[in-house]
C-alpha cells in the first residue's frame, strides 16, 4: 500500500455499532471515528457517538501530535496591533504581565482563532463578572479598569501578550511575535 493510499484510508470515517445505549431513546449508539489533519493542530482524531434513531450526537476531538513547548511574546504597541490574529490551542496559557492577568487552560479548553482585541474583550467580560467579588487592592483594580478602558477607546495602551503552550501549537500571526522554546526559558 502506498503512502497516498494509507492517507486516504485514514481520512475516511469508520462507523461501528456499540453496546452503548443512547441517553435519549435507549437505541444502540454507533461510533464514527477517523484521523485527519487541520491547520494549526496538524493531526487530530475525531470520534462521534451517533444515534440513528433520534439523531443524538456527541463528539470529541483529540490532538495526536504535540511539538516542543513554546512561549510566544508580542509587545502590542498600537491600536492596529489589536487586529492581529492568534491561535490559542487547548493547552495555551495567556499572560498579560502589566495587569497580572493569567488565564490557564481548563480541563475542557478548546482551541480557537481570535484577534488580540477579541481575546481582550473576552478577558474583560470575565473580569467584569469577577469584579463584584473583588477583595484585592483598590489601586490594582483601578489600574486594570484603566487598562481595559484605554483598549476599548483605542488609545495608545502598550502591553505585553504572552502565550505559553506545552503542545507548541499556539501562534500570533505577526512578524513582531517572538517565539522561544519554553523549556530553555524555565531552566
Amino acid at each position: 500500500m502506498t503512502d497516498g493510499e494509507k492517507n486516504s484510508e485514514r481520512n475516511v470515517p469508520v462507523e461501528r455499532e456499540t453496546n452503548i445505549e443512547c441517553p435519549v431513546c435507549s437505541s444502540k449508539l454507533f461510533l464514527v471515528y477517523y484521523t485527519t489533519e487541520i491547520s494549526f493542530e496538524r493531526e487530530i482524531y475525531i470520534q462521534s457517538y451517533v444515534c440513528h434513531n433520534c439523531l443524538y450526537k456527541e463528539s470529541e476531538i483529540f490532538q495526536l501530535n504535540t511539538g516542543e513547548p513554546i512561549r510566544v511574546t508580542m509587545y502590542v504597541k498600537s491600536p492596529e496591533d489589536l487586529g492581529i490574529l492568534l491561535y490559542r490551542s487547548p493547552s495555551t496559557t495567556v499572560l498579560i504581565p502589566e495587569i497580572a492577568a493569567e488565564i490557564y487552560p481548563g480541563e475542557n479548553s478548546e482551541g480557537g482563532i481570535i484577534s488580540i482585541e477579541g481575546l481582550l474583550d473576552s478577558l474583560r467580560e470575565r473580569f467584569n463578572t469577577m469584579i463584584q467579588d473583588f477583595e484585592g487592592d483598590q489601586e490594582e483594580l483601578k489600574k486594570i479598569l484603566s487598562f481595559f478602558d484605554a483598549i476599548e477607546k483605542k488609545e495608545d495602551e502598550s502591553f505585553t501578550l504572552i502565550l505559553e503552550d506545552k503542545s507548541g501549537k499556539c501562534r500570533i500571526n505577526s512578524s513582531k511575535a517572538l517565539i522561544d522554546r519554553l523549556d530553555t526559558l524555565e531552566s
